[in-house]
């Protein structure tokens, strides 16, 4: 038997498993409200690891994000801002991961985005009364806010 070096996609597939083992596992161990904390804060983590510089505008913010996205093959995103807040349809994100059996997948990917969009915004200077919730999920779309709680006041 050789040790041969994985290939660049059998390493991605490993890894991806060994993701969905660890998902199964965290789901398994703890109620799902904490199991997306935890994943949220991975999120903020993400964000800390790749830092946006200070933005003059929305398309920069969204250039910075993209390319953060786009190093990790994690989707991208358009960002717009409303009455609201700043509106954030993330597209493109893995829907699923190979060794997932309980597809929890589906429930760590916002969790996942909104602890990095939470993470990037208060970066540049978001106060903290302002908040990041998934809005909408659909098939390869997830719409984020960042802006005042306003369903809870």
């Amino acid at each position: 038997m050789t040790n041969a070096p994985a290939t660049d996609d059998a390493a991605l597939q490993g890894l991806a498993l060994v993701l969905g083992l660890a998902t199964d596992e965290i789901f398994g161990a703890a109620d799902p409200a904490q199991a997306r904390g935890f994943f949220r804060a991975v999120g903020g983590r993400l964000a800390a690891l790749y830092p946006i510089p200070s933005m003059r505008d929305l398309r920069e913010l969204q250039g910075a994000v993209n390319a953060a996205w786009q190093r990790v093959g994690l989707g991208e995103a358009q960002i717009t801002l409303d009455l609201q807040g700043v509106l954030i349809h993330h597209h493109n994100a893995p829907a699923a991961i190979p060794g997932d059996p309980d597809r929890r997948w589906a429930e760590v990917m916002p969790a996942l985005l909104v602890g990095a969009y939470d993470g990037w915004l208060r970066a540049i200077g978001s106060p903290e009364t302002l908040v990041t919730r998934v809005v909408a999920q659909s098939e390869g779309l997830v719409e984020i806010r960042h802006g005042a709680d306003i369903l809870n006041r």
